[in-house]
């Protein structure tokens, strides 16, 4: 990771540089070649590596805001796949991924409220050499685009108010019934009475969104909690 800081200037430019190398887990090499999850003993190491470069400037006025493009490259990555001739089973089989992304993000405090807006871009292709895929579960089950907007409203030295919204199109996927685009949101307001004691009513999926985050396996939809935290320490 190299950062560079000017002088004069709010601004701070970073550019980073990961890789990763990791044997495949027991399910995806062990387990039977044919079944709900069959394996694959032909499985390599996984090698990934990623660039990332990050331009963020912050000031008292505006806030921080942060731009960041990246590439990351994967081969032989394990995957779960799909085959229409197998409609019930999911077999473990190498991908090599090239993926390409984007993402901005605004934080700002001021007074009573904070903010976080966010915008992420992902595009991906796809290579897994002779295997039989007609669909993938996990590497392109993915955002395309997805909008964020999170805000806090403090009123008060006791109550909170958090309000969480995201907007996504996800990447075509044929085992997903329904629509490849949604819209996620939540409300909880939080009482803190005391240091060590918080309570919170949460509502998740406020629309009754029923997009399928994993294609073709039933969605999560609206649930209200109520949730006690103690810090005893």
């Amino acid at each position: 990771s190299v950062t560079w800081i000017p002088k004069q200037l709010p601004l701070r430019l970073t550019v980073d540089y990961a890789d990763s190398s990791q044997v495949p887990g027991y399910t995806s090499l062990k387990s039977r070649p044919a079944g709900l999850f069959g394996g694959n003993a032909r499985l390599g190491r996984e090698q990934s590596e990623q660039w990332s470069t990050t331009l963020s400037y912050q000031a008292e006025a505006v806030g921080e805001f942060s731009a960041s493009v990246f590439k990351r490259t994967d081969d032989d990555l394990v995957d779960w796949t799909y085959n229409t001739s197998q409609p019930s089973a999911r077999q473990a089989n190498a991908v090599d991924l090239s993926v390409r992304g984007a993402e901005a993000l605004w934080r700002r405090d001021a007074g009573d409220f904070a903010w976080v807006l966010g915008w992420t871009y992902l595009d991906k292709d796809a290579d897994y050499g002779s295997a039989a895929v007609d669909a993938s579960y996990y590497a392109l089950n993915y955002s395309k685009q997805r909008f964020t907007a999170a805000l806090t409203w403090r009123l008060g030295d006791q109550w909170q108010v958090n309000l969480d919204n995201e907007y996504r199109r996800q990447a075509a996927n044929p085992l997903r019934t329904g629509s490849d685009t949604a819209y996620f949101g939540s409300v909880s307001v939080v009482y803190s009475p005391a240091d060590a004691l918080e309570l919170a009513l949460v509502v998740d999926n406020v629309s009754d969104e029923d997009f399928q985050r994993f294609p073709g396996s039933p969605s999560a939809r609206r649930s209200a909690s109520l949730q006690v935290t103690v810090n005893l320490l």
